[in-house]
């Protein structure tokens, strides 16, 4: 996730600088709390301490604007990443059967020029090929299938 924005800085840096300026915050509020509580304020000027913490309090309100909307970019970015590869496996998966359909009907056409050249005097020949051809197509099928459904498993 260091991912830059605009400015060079990455979210783990903006978010450093907030909770730096939210612990000068926090220990200005704690240090007028104790000015408060005492008699005397020792020579301390509190309103400079209050404009103090009041910059820090529009500097962290402003840091956290600026993780959300980097935190937006980089999501937004990761979803289209994801969305890109799903379609491209979406792609793959429709040349495939394409292709399979595409071999099956060079089988069938192979099939029917075997038969027209046996005119059924070897049914037995070529009702063995037919099963040889379908058992070889079906095992290249369940091969295919297994390799895509490892590509979506690793996604």
């Amino acid at each position: 996730m260091a991912m830059a924005i605009e400015g060079g800085r990455t979210l783990s840096e903006i978010y450093q600088s907030s909770k730096r300026a939210l612990l000068r915050a926090r220990d200005g509020v704690e240090k007028l709390e104790r000015l408060e509580g005492s008699t005397s304020n020792g020579g301390y000027d509190s309103s400079g301490l209050s404009v103090a913490v009041k910059k820090d309090i529009a500097q962290i309100q402003s840091l956290c604007v600026e993780m959300d909307r980097l935190w937006r970019s980089i999501a937004a970015k990761k979803v289209e990443q994801v969305a890109e590869e799903a379609e491209s496996l979406k792609e793959s998966l429709d040349k495939y059967f394409l292709e399979i359909r595409g071999g099956r009907m060079k089988l069938e056409r192979g099939q029917s020029c075997l038969e027209e050249l046996y005119n059924g005097d070897s049914s037995h020949v070529l009702r063995i090929f037919k099963e040889e051809a379908q058992a070889l197509l079906c095992s290249k099928f369940i091969e295919d299938v297994a390799r895509i459904f490892c590509l979506f498993t690793e996604v």
